[in-house]
């Protein structure tokens, strides 16, 4: 009987707290900390995102400029200012492209006949791709020599690994490591 009163007096205790709780997050909503923090955190979140705006707006209008300028710069390249003796004392104008002689020549056809033909791209591209693999396997044969040089003293630091592993790991009927071991481990990284 006495359990079955315990068991009842903890299930309304238990009630009692939770009620007690609700209760005092009503108050606290209505005194409006949570709503103040969680206002604080959203107009936050506003300004970031209102300055995120701006820089991006702001990296649109340089590109933009960029790109205007580079479209003059090319203009001004390709159009040649012709001044006549007369007309000095006023603005120059800017007019068509005028190729020189320079220019002319090179699309004669003589100029195309006595040029040498060149190596196509395929060719380029199966002479590079076999320097690649010449370098590789001149490398990968470096790598082997190496290995094989290091064979021996590589075997027997795995060797050695191993013996020191089961020392340092070997453990007494309680299962403490073995102080021996430990010691004559420590002496020898110290004397070595």
């Amino acid at each position: 009987d006495d359990r079955a009163v315990t068991k009842d007096d903890a299930k309304a205790r238990k009630a009692e707290t939770a009620r007690f709780m609700k209760m005092k997050a009503r108050k606290k909503l209505q005194q409006g900390t949570q709503f103040k923090t969680r206002h604080r955190h959203v107009a936050e979140l506003r300004k970031r995102k209102a300055i995120h705006e701006f820089q991006q707006q702001q990296r649109k209008e340089r590109k933009k400029q960029m790109k205007n300028e580079k479209a003059e710069q090319a203009l001004s390249d390709r159009s040649a200012v012709i001044v006549s003796p007369a007309s000095k004392q006023e603005e120059a104008t800017p007019t068509a492209f005028v190729p020189t002689q320079a220019q002319d020549v090179k699309r004669s056809s003589k100029f195309f006949d006595s040029k040498k033909k060149g190596v196509s791209m395929m060719s380029k591209a199966h002479g590079f791709r076999q320097k690649q693999k010449a370098e590789a396997e001149r490398i990968r044969q470096e790598r082997d020599s190496e290995r094989h040089r290091k064979a021996p003293s590589f075997a027997q630091s795995q060797i050695n690994r191993k013996s020191t592993f089961q020392r340092l790991s070997q453990r007494n009927r309680r299962g403490q490591p073995v102080m021996a071991n430990q010691v004559e481990h420590l002496l020898k990284r110290l004397t070595s």
